[in-house]
């Protein structure tokens, strides 16, 4: 990583500048930040300022090694195994916008060509690409995780989480310290943090908070600690709690095992990109209270608009 970084450095390895705006959002470490988070909060902020937006993900996980449009401004036109569920998790939240398109290949290269030739968006937004050097970011943001620390977290791969030194974090136009569901930092102003912003069902209908209510949880993301500590201080009775490794992929041995343990006073309870899968069983959350709890970004938009307009972009 060194040898490579350096070779971009001193210009000996090219990258290749597009017309169109280009954001990366990234980190330098292995599992969850809070890009997809971060992502969405941005194709908001673009949407709300009647910019284009398309989404470019390498589509982690998914069962396609072909370039996938996953929505084209009119509808989904992918599934689920061809983006992967991140990618397919965003396309759901904006797949009633005509200003929006998303596409999932691991050449980024490729796939931005292919998104302004079909699409021609204002800003495209390149998830999870500060690694990528061959592309010249217009703007290159990077997320720090300041609720999760370890003595490995100042260690690179494999003795660490960290896939390359925290020097590197000098390429980066901002970092983004994010602070989850702890409390904020007031002195930093380019920190982000958490909201929950409702329990959601099947039909994407946000509903109330059931009283007296126990919960099933499982999850398959990169911290479910985190998804268990932010349902028990909503005042959620964990009755039985459920985790899998980041981008789990559920089977039917799975569910079965989830309604075993239902009865009348129990819901279950998932994370919105868990739920994407979830979904898949029809019967399962059409006839059971299955329910995810819907994560959004606390932001503060000025250090955003400050950096977006310094860059041309708004």
């Amino acid at each position: 990583m060194y040898v490579r970084n350096f070779l971009f450095n001193h210009n000996i390895l090219k990258n290749v500048n597009f017309d169109t705006p280009i954001i990366s959002v990234g980190n330098i470490t292995t599992g969850g930040t809070g890009k997809t988070p971060l992502v969405i909060h941005l194709i908001d902020y673009f949407l709300s300022k009647d910019k284009s937006v398309g989404v470019i993900s390498r589509g982690y996980k998914s069962k396609s090694n072909n370039l996938v449009v996953a929505y084209n401004g009119k509808c989904i036109t992918s599934d689920l195994q061809s983006t992967g569920d991140e990618l397919f998790m965003i396309v759901n939240r904006f797949s009633k916008s005509h200003k929006f398109f998303a596409i999932a290949y691991h050449d980024r290269i490729r796939a931005i060509k292919e998104m302004i030739k079909s699409f021609s968006p204002d800003v495209i937004i390149l998830d999870d690409a500060f690694q990528n050097r061959k592309v010249r970011k217009t703007v290159d943001i990077v997320i720090e995780d300041k609720e999760s620390y370890s003595f490995t977290s100042n260690l690179l791969l494999p003795a660490g989480n960290l896939r390359e030194t925290k020097s590197s974090l000098s390429r980066a136009d901002i970092v983004l310290y994010n602070f989850k569901f702890a409390q904020l930092d007031s002195s930093l102003l380019n920190s982000m943090q958490y909201k929950l912003t409702g329990l959601y069902d099947y039909n994407e209908n946000k509903v109330d908070f059931p009283d007296n209510k126990k919960a099933v949880l499982f999850s398959g993301i990169a911290n479910n600690s985190s998804f268990h500590k932010v349902a028990a201080d909503l005042g959620i009775h964990l009755e039985n709690t459920f985790q899998y490794p980041d981008h789990y992929d559920y089977t039917l041995n799975d569910i079965n095992h989830f309604i075993s343990k239902h009865n009348s006073n129990v819901i279950f309870l998932t994370t919105e990109k868990d739920f994407i899968k979830i979904r898949e069983f029809g019967e399962f959350v059409s006839n059971y209270p299955v329910y995810y709890l819907r994560i959004d970004v606390i932001l503060n938009n000025s250090v955003l608009d400050n950096l977006l307009i310094k860059k041309n972009i708004v």
